[in-house]
């Protein structure tokens, strides 16, 4: 995983925009300190096809938003989903 550590404006209205519809974020955002302090702390991450973002039994420790591309959500290693952005 590649992690870009600019941010456009794009990226940041994409962040603001999604953490609008989270149902823990979205009061959170109000906060204009605590708002600038997530759109400060979340990272672009690009994933490569075939790439693993995270892996089943491994300690999550990011929350992601899905801005394009699928993915694919194994168990046991067996396909049970796709997510889409949205």
């Amino acid at each position: 995983m590649e992690i870009v550590q600019k941010k456009s404006i794009n990226d940041k209205y994409l962040i603001l925009k999604s953490l609008k519809n989270h149902f823990t974020f979205s009061s959170l955002i109000e906060d204009k300190e605590i708002k600038d302090l997530l759109l400060d702390k979340f990272r672009l991450c690009k994933v490569n096809e075939g790439q693993y973002l995270m892996k089943q039994n491994t300690m999550a420790s990011s929350f992601f938003i899905l801005h394009e591309g699928k993915l694919a959500v194994e168990i046991n290693g067996v396909a049970k989903r796709c997510i889409e952005p949205g």
